[in-house]
């Protein structure tokens, strides 16, 4: 080994034997360590907050559960949208809630809050179903709002998640129109033009002359009197005398926004317009036949442009099958036909060709419904 090497081996052992001590190295190694503490000192940070979090997570979770255990929602209200003016509602839920000795009987809590107010009593058919039944009937054309109180949990552990309901009784309308001729008493050669306005409920017949405009043979309101006198749901119109004509004759009726029945908060809320054609005075016509109940009876009624005789009436109006106790009544334009007929049961109606009119001439052809 020559001398050389051997200087380089020694310096180089010392520098290695010293090199722990050595200011450069040490600080480099303590950075090194110090570097290594604090990513084992995130690392562990991050994985407790991990921890901290899913333990939030999980107790959330666990609340949650438990509200949602504790929550009794309404899964029936029934009816809603347009209803009868005599009508029991229905409301049910998720949860047992009334107790047995609260069952089966009239009750005068409110339960349920109504806007406007009705007035009526409530009965817990079930431990989860509840009825209402208003002591009267409802107001006409009239809008409604139901919230269930937290009266309905009575003191179980369950909290309520109510919401508002909608129910409303049939909004104000005219349901149809119609226009006859009607004979003039002692003479030959005149008669009368009169319509009648049929309304779902009833109208104060002087306020509905504030809302009527009528038009004929080019002029507007051509002698326009209102027959009707009190409150009602049909308003007879006296559109005038004219000579007996052998034209058709066309009038027009228009209703005005804004009137209001005799009941209730709705009103009219679009113009209503009704043309109508009323054929040659020697033409006698069927307007319309259509079933309805009086009282609850059913009944068959038929209209006419001309009133009819009620003694010929039997001859010429039959029904099929017959039904027992078989009659007829005739008022203006209207027959009525009654008997022994049933709901729901089909009966054909038929009316003869030949089956004259009051003021002139006969049908020209049968009519079957």
């Amino acid at each position: 080994m020559n001398l050389r090497t051997k200087l380089t081996r020694e310096v180089s052992t010392r520098i290695t034997d010293e090199s722990p001590t050595h200011p450069i190295l040490t600080l480099g190694r303590n950075l090194a360590l110090s570097s290594r503490r604090e990513v084992v000192f995130w690392e562990k940070a991050k994985f407790s907050m991990k921890l901290h979090h899913l333990a939030t997570y999980l107790l959330l979770g666990l609340l949650l559960a438990a509200c949602n255990q504790n929550k009794v929602t309404i899964t029936e209200f029934s009816p809603v949208g347009e209803v009868k003016d005599l009508q029991s509602f229905t409301i049910r839920f998720s949860e047992a809630l009334a107790p047995e000795d609260q069952q089966d009987q009239w009750l005068t809590d409110e339960f349920i809050t109504f806007k406007p107010a009705i007035d009526g009593r409530f009965k817990w058919t079930s431990a989860n179903t509840l009825l209402f039944s208003p002591d009267r009937p409802l107001e006409p054309s009239t809008a409604y709002t139901a919230k269930v109180t937290k009266k309905v949990t009575f003191d179980t552990k369950f909290s309520l998640k109510a919401a508002n309901y909608k129910f409303n009784t049939a909004f104000f309308d005219i349901e149809n129109a119609e226009i006859f001729w009607d004979p003039v008493p002692r003479t030959d050669h005149e008669v009368k033009v009169v319509a009648n306005l049929y309304f779902n409920y009833e109208v104060d017949p002087e306020n509905l002359a504030n809302y009527l405009v009528v038009s004929g043979e080019g002029s507007s309101n051509p002698s326009l009197t209102i027959n009707t006198q009190e409150p009602s749901k049909v308003v007879a119109l006296d559109l005038g005398t004219v000579k007996q004509t052998y034209k058709t004759q066309k009038f027009t009726i228009k209703v005005k926004s804004g009137v209001q029945p005799i009941s209730g908060t709705g009103k009219l809320e679009e113009v209503r317009d009704f043309s109508l054609t009323l054929p040659p005075i020697t033409r006698l016509a069927i307007s319309s036949a259509s079933t309805r109940f009086e009282g609850d009876k059913p009944m068959i009624e038929i209209r006419t442009t001309q009133p009819i005789d009620p003694k010929r009436i039997s001859s010429y109006v039959t029904v099929s099958p017959k039904p027992a106790r078989l009659s007829f009544k005739a008022d203006g334009n209207s027959i009525r036909v009654y008997g022994q007929m049933k709901a729901g049961d089909k009966y054909n109606l038929r009316i003869k060709k030949g089956m004259p009119g009051h003021v002139a001439n006969r049908l020209q052809a049968a009519v079957w419904r």
